[in-house]
Parts: structure tokens; sequence; C-alpha cells
């Protein structure tokens, strides 16, 4: 799969990136964005629902494995019992991808931004193996140019079962990445510095709905526009930050919620409209010139004394706050 991209590491001239040289960037966020599914925990449920039960059990009985932080771990335990134990083949496991919920209208955007040749890109904490499997079954392979997530590969189990395994993007036996906002295996925003470096992008326009999306979101600029999903953890994030004037970080981008994909073909179709060069208004005829304003009357009221010292030193201005855009 050389089209996907497992990119490292983070531009520390994010701003001076943005020379307006490239396309628009659209970056795309996986499970409940670009698919209308959380791809983990879908595949367990149609394939070996009970699953889903050991996966809420070990969360609880090992949360130093597979706790908070450990997704990427839990997933690799439950996709080895999925082969090994309820003995689901990897022609199964592929088949069945082919066939997650995918709303017809986020086909139409992706389709859309192609047509407007944009750049895009899937940024997901999700895995090689599903992201592939599904824009292969919808033909969307070649509208995206790179796919940062969790590596995937299969293994040898015997008996010639194939096990599915997967691995967290940001390798445990590096450093960490040190973000406090972003899980251990994958950081988006440092990806996203990447990328902007790389293809010196115009604008971006990031489709989000998880925690994990808000660390890019807080990185783009004015120009820029973060689509996120309506009543889903990004956007409660961003809701919160507005009202919350005490919080140092700030959101330039606009924010545009969404609840389906009839609401995100609108927003792209409205981002993405080539903007009209609209014709100069004709000069008026000359005129007269207007009767000059009588005087306002001399008032004996002595003017203010200028302050002085501390008084003279004017009120901090408020931070900005997020701008939400129209649906």
């Amino acid at each position: 799969m050389s089209w996907l991209s497992r990119c490292a590491g983070a531009s520390k001239q994010f701003e001076s990136a943005r020379t307006q040289e490239g396309p628009t960037m659209v970056v795309w966020d996986f499970d409940w964005s670009l698919i209308n599914e959380n791809s983990d925990t879908w595949i367990l449920e149609q394939l070996a629902p009970t699953l889903l039960t050991d996966l809420k059990k070990l969360q609880q009985t090992e949360p130093d494995r597979f706790g908070r932080g450990q997704w990427t771990a839990l997933m690799d335990h439950l996709l080895t019992l999925l082969g090994t134990r309820e003995k689901v083949t990897r022609g199964a496991l592929e088949r069945r991808l082919a066939s997650i919920p995918f709303a017809d209208e986020n086909v139409a955007c992706v389709r859309l931004a192609a047509a407007a040749g944009c750049e895009q890109r899937i940024l997901s904490d999700a895995n090689e193996v599903y992201i592939d499997k599904i824009l292969e079954a919808r033909s969307l392979r070649g509208a995206f140019s790179a796919v940062c997530t969790n590596a995937a590969t299969y293994e040898d189990a015997g008996d010639g079962a194939e096990v599915l395994r997967v691995a967290p993007f940001h390798p445990v036996d590096e450093a960490p990445h040190g973000c406090r906002r972003c899980p251990p295996n994958l950081c988006k925003g440092a990806v996203l510095d990447r990328w902007v470096a790389e293809c010196r992008p115009r604008r971006i326009i990031y489709v989000g709905d998880g925690s994990g999306d808000y660390c890019p979101a807080t990185r783009l600029v004015e120009d820029d526009v973060v689509c996120a999903r309506a009543n889903y953890p990004l956007a409660k994030k961003l809701r919160k930050l507005a009202l919350n004037v005490t919080d140092p970080v700030t959101l330039d981008a606009a924010v545009a919620e969404w609840r389906d994909g009839a609401d995100l073909l609108r927003i792209f179709r409205r981002e993405l409209r080539a903007p009209k060069q609209a014709a100069p208004p004709p000069k008026p005829p000359p005129s007269k010139p207007p009767p000059s304003k009588p005087l306002k009357p001399f008032s004996s009221k002595p003017a203010a004394p200028a302050l002085v010292g501390k008084q003279a030193e004017t009120k901090p201005a408020k931070r900005a706050t997020v701008r939400f855009a129209p649906p």
C-alpha cells in the first residue's frame, strides 16, 4: 500500500508555511467523520459480538494494558482473538469492511473536493487495513494522496489462519510525542504541521468529530474551517472553548457544525465555491458638493482633564471568540 503515508515529526514553522502557494487541503478524520461508524467496534459487533463484552471487561480488569490511552493495544488483542478464537478469516473481515455505513453525501464531498483540485488526506486513529479496504469498496483510493494512521499487517496464526495485528502510529519504543492533548499513539497536530510544511496550502478544511481532532483544530489559521460534527466531543470542546475566556488556547479558524452528510455537503459546496469577481460599480455622475454642516454651538463645559499615569492605561483586549459559521 504505497499510497499510505506514515508521517512523523512536526514543523516548527507552521505559520510561515502558510504562504498560499499550494491548493486547498482537506483533512479528513475517518471514524464518524468520513464514514458513519466507529470501524473498530463496528467490525467486532458484526463478526463476533462477544468480543465487545471482552472489550469492556478488559478495560476494567486490566487498565494498565487496555485502559485509558491504550485503545490500539486493546484492538490488537481483540483482533487476535477474532482470528484465533472466533475463527474469522481475512476474507470475511475484508468483505464485511466493504459494507460499513458510508453516507452518499460524504462520498459526494470527496468527489467535489477532488474536482476542485483540493489536496485530500486522511488523519485517523483507525488502521491502515480498515481504511484501505473501505476506500477501495467505494472507489475512493485515488482521491487521497496520503493517509496517516495506525499500522496494520496480517500475521500467520497457524493452520492457514491469518490474524490482523495493529500497532500504534507513534512507535512505543520511541520517546513520547509530548503532546498532552493527544493519546500516546498519535498526535494529529504534529502530523498536520508536517503536512502544512510539505504542501504549503492556501487554506485547510478539517473534518473531524473526536477529542483527538482538537489539537490540530487549534493549529489552524483565520481562513481555515473546522467542520466539527455536532454533539460529538470535538464540537463540545470548541463550544466550551468559546465560553472559557481564561483558556490560553485560541481558535483562529471558523467552526462549521454538521449533523449528517447533507449538512456536510452544503458546507463543502459553500466553502469550495469559486469566489465571483464582482464588476466595479459605475462611477456616479458629477454632482454639486453637499452643503456644509452647520457648526456645533460652542460649549462652555470644560473639557475632561487628560488621563496620566495608571489612569491612561487601556483595558486589556478580550481574547477573540470562536467563530461558528452557519451549517
